[in-house]
């Protein structure tokens, strides 16, 4: 079965991936397996094994992934979570080391951006920076949709208020 960028996202969101690491995972899936979840190759192998589903999950060096667990999107995807230790390191993954999955990172970050809703309310802790990150936009986005929240009552942006409102889109 073939996924949408934004079903890949879907399926990398639910399993934990969050922020830049949703956005890679989405590119690497893209890079591996186009989103094919039934792919496999043993082409260059060493030692012999299969790549598997959408991430391309190898039966040698992680057997604890069985066949249909890695054909699985929602438990490939949670292995992959696992594997990348929460989407941080992506050494195992080739598309990674060779630099490949970079061509899909615009896809990436359009999927990852279309599973964001438009308007997000303030929680403690938040920063306009962490509400950026986490939704795949630039400040000066946030500027453009949200002018009154870089205002002076907001000190230019260095104060946002629990229960406030930010437009993402």
């Amino acid at each position: 079965m073939k996924l949408t960028d934004v079903q890949i996202g879907s399926y990398c969101s639910a399993a934990g991936f969050k922020g830049q690491g949703l956005v890679t995972a989405i590119a690497i899936v893209l890079a591996e397996s186009n989103g094919n979840t039934l792919a496999r190759n043993t082409a260059n192998n060493h030692p012999p094994s299969v790549d598997r589903g959408m991430f391309q999950i190898n039966s040698y060096w992680h057997d604890e992934v069985s066949n249909s667990q890695a054909v699985d999107p929602a438990m490939s995807a949670a292995a992959a979570y696992r594997i990348s230790h929460e989407g941080t390191d992506w050494h195992e993954w080739s598309t990674y080391v060779s630099g490949t999955y970079e061509r899909f990172l615009a896809r990436g970050r359009a999927a990852a951006a279309a599973l964001t809703p438009g308007l997000v309310t303030v929680k403690a802790g938040d920063t306009l920076t962490s509400i950026a990150e986490r939704a795949h936009v630039t400040l000066a986005r946030l500027r453009t949709l949200n002018p009154t929240l870089f205002d002076v009552r907001h000190r230019n942006g260095d104060l946002i208020r629990p229960g406030e409102r930010v437009r993402l889109r």
